[in-house]
């Protein structure tokens, strides 16, 4: 009994298929770092741009969590990045040998390393996403820090004093600047305004 045209068709694609295996790999690879650059060039973009306005008006705790999470998630990337690096040009200085035999076997195993580079390297990269939006679920969800009402920057005749206001009487403002008791007639003074911190 003839097999259909259909079957050979598939027979002869599965004895071709060691032969392009590793091509198809490197391939593949090729895009998941394109795929991977792409994504990282657009967050750093975000960092470089968004800055650290937001995260410096948290709480310590959650600019720590932030910043560890976003280190994390870069070095992930990056791992990520080289991985495919690696699958997509192969090993550098690599002696193939001139048999076939030597040759199938070391496309064989090119192909089973590289697969599972990219297994890992797909993985990292889907780590570093989640990373990602759990740093910024943080800094949406985090409080803010508390501030300190009472610093102020007193603007005299004679220039600018921030400190931590302390009382005003007999005439005199006394802030509390590194420690030590800084005082001003209410005469002289301008300016008095809060501020986060000096």
């Amino acid at each position: 009994m003839t097999e259909p045209p259909e079957d050979e068709r598939w027979e002869l694609l599965a004895r071709e298929l060691p032969f392009t295996q590793l091509g198809a790999l490197r391939a593949q690879a090729d895009g998941w770092r394109t795929g991977i650059v792409g994504v990282a060039t657009i967050l750093i973009s975000v960092v470089i741009v968004k800055g650290r306005s937001d995260v410096v008006a948290l709480e310590a705790w959650a600019r720590v969590t932030i910043a560890v999470l976003v280190l994390l998630a870069f070095g992930a990337l990056a791992v990520s990045l080289l991985l495919t690096l690696r699958v997509a040009q192969g090993p550098a200085g690599k002696e193939i040998w001139n048999t076939g035999e030597n040759l199938r076997k070391w496309t064989a195993e090119q192909t089973f390393r590289g697969g599972r580079r990219l297994r890992v390297a797909a993985y990292l990269a889907s780590g570093a996403l989640l990373l990602l939006v759990v740093a910024m679920s943080v800094g949406w969800l985090a409080p803010a820090a508390a501030q300190d009402a009472s610093t102020v920057v007193v603007r005299t005749i004679e220039g600018s004093v921030c400190g931590r206001f302390d009382s005003l009487a007999n005439g005199k403002v006394v802030l509390q600047v590194s420690g030590q008791a800084w005082t001003a007639p209410s005469s002289a003074i301008l300016e008095i305004r809060p501020v986060k911190g000096c």
